[in-house]
């Protein structure tokens, strides 16, 4: 008797506690799914929290722990599953039966579960350290910065009036496309390199301002230089540093537009900071923004500009029938370093019939209604466009248009409305979709239809 009570108790065991852990998990279907959800949410928030801790310490120099790094790693790639597995219960939504309530649960479970160890392990004070002040972070030359003489020698100019005490207001002027975007990029990073302030922040203004945001951005830049004040650190560097200046921030606002705004407005302090203004006019910058020290950034010149191409076009120019066409095409760029780049870059690789068919799309007026002044931008921009491979490319550079922020397209609103709209052909998954993406970003980089950001 005492053997088959044994042998039965080992059948129980292998069984019956099985099939009720199964059952389990399908009658608790809802609420795993449920915990799931807020599971998923804390970490969204959470891992929001930590990456705005990142950028700010990123804007100060600092360096960032690598345990945070990798917490951010993993986070990103458990909000992936997540979303992956959200798609595949949607997709099945209305035919789950036992077996699947079983496994879906499960899985929910185990994320879950695996949701709040890594929300413990996400408990970082601080996120960031400051490195030595031999090894501070040096922001990197723009990847699509150009060496160009006369670039150059505007910019020393400018840098030459940052370090004048008795000029607080520098206005950089040019037609569209010249460069100025550009050219502010590389200030930005040399006055950081130089360490000529406590604080640099480039923003853009466009035609039509989001105040608030540039509000934000500099109301950040300035709340990170009080904090560096503060502490000890702070003041052992400041000491080490130029105790004579008089501006200890730099604001650059890129693209001001007439009749716009007062610095005031947007929380520029009258005193301790200097600015730097671009605009399409100069009239802008000298009777409506007060700037005392005006730099003109012109069109390149024909040697300049053609060597600008033929660094861009690469091989393609070396054909002698090809570079007589591409001679004849880089003159319809009209010296704008940003037509130059463009139109290159869509023709590299081309053969001789694209570059006459190019040079008579370029010698074609653009529409009526694009105002003089961007006549030449928009006729390259077009061309370059129209080069591109498929409709895949093209939809995606006209949805970034759509969603153009200036200085920054947030890459999941690309993800969500590409896969949404049904943009890629053949695309059934979120992963294939964000391959896909990368891969099309990566062409049109290249393309210089879009840059880094």
């Amino acid at each position: 008797m005492e053997i088959v009570i044994s042998i039965a108790a080992k059948i129980a065991e292998y069984t019956v506690a099985p099939v009720g852990q199964w059952l389990c998990y399908s009658c608790h279907y809802s609420k795993n799914m449920e915990s799931l959800k807020n599971q998923e949410k804390k970490l969204q928030n959470a891992k929001d929290r930590w990456e705005q801790s990142v950028d700010d310490a990123l804007r100060k120099g600092e360096e960032i722990h690598s345990d945070v790094n990798k917490w951010l790693t993993e986070a990103s790639r458990i909000l992936r599953e997540c979303e992956e597995k959200a798609e595949a219960r949607s997709s099945h939504a209305t035919c789950v039966n036992l077996k699947q309530r079983h496994r879906l649960s499960r899985e929910a479970n185990k994320i879950a579960g695996n949701i709040v160890k890594h929300l413990e392990n996400g408990n970082f004070n601080p996120v960031s350290y400051l490195p030595a002040a031999q090894d501070r972070m040096v922001t990197t030359r723009h990847k699509n910065y150009v060496t160009l003489e006369s670039r150059t020698s505007v910019a020393n100019e400018v840098m030459e009036a940052l370090g004048d005490a008795n000029i607080k207001k520098i206005g950089v002027w040019g037609m569209p496309g010249v460069g100025k975007s550009t050219l502010m990029k590389e200030i930005e990073r040399r006055a950081k390199e130089e360490n000529l302030f406590h604080g640099v922040v480039l923003a853009a203004v466009t035609e039509r301002p989001e105040l608030s945001r540039i509000r934000g951005e500099i109301a950040v830049m300035l709340n990170q230089e009080r904090h560096r004040q503060q502490t000890e650190i702070g003041r052992a560097n400041l000491q080490q540093e130029s105790s004579t200046k008089d501006a200890k921030s730099l604001v650059i606002l890129d693209d001001i537009w007439p009749k716009q705004l007062e610095l005031e407005d947007i929380g520029i302090p009258s005193e301790g900071c200097k600015v730097v203004l671009t605009s399409r006019n100069r009239d802008v910058l000298v009777r409506e923004m007060g700037t005392q020290k005006n730099f003109e950034l012109e069109s390149l010149v024909e040697e300049e500009a053609w060597n600008l191409f033929e660094k861009m076009a690469g091989d393609s120019v070396k054909d002698p029938d090809v570079r007589e066409v591409a001679i004849k095409v880089a003159k319809e760029c009209a010296g704008l370093p940003v037509a130059l780049t463009t139109v290159s870059k869509a023709l590299k690789g081309k053969s001789l019939s694209i570059w006459k068919d190019a040079e008579l799309r370029l010698k074609r007026p653009p529409p009526v209604d694009v105002p003089e002044i961007l006549s030449p931008i928009y006729t390259c921009i077009e061309l370059s466009y129209n080069q591109l491979a498929d409709e895949e490319h093209k939809s995606l550079i006209l949805l970034c248009a759509l969603l153009d922020q200036y200085y920054g397209i947030y890459y999941q609103d690309l993800l969500k409305y590409c896969f949404g709209l049904g943009l890629f052909q053949g695309i059934v998954t979120l992963e294939e979709a964000r391959h896909r993406l990368d891969s099309l970003v990566c062409d049109l980089r290249d393309s210089c239809l879009l840059i880094e950001g």
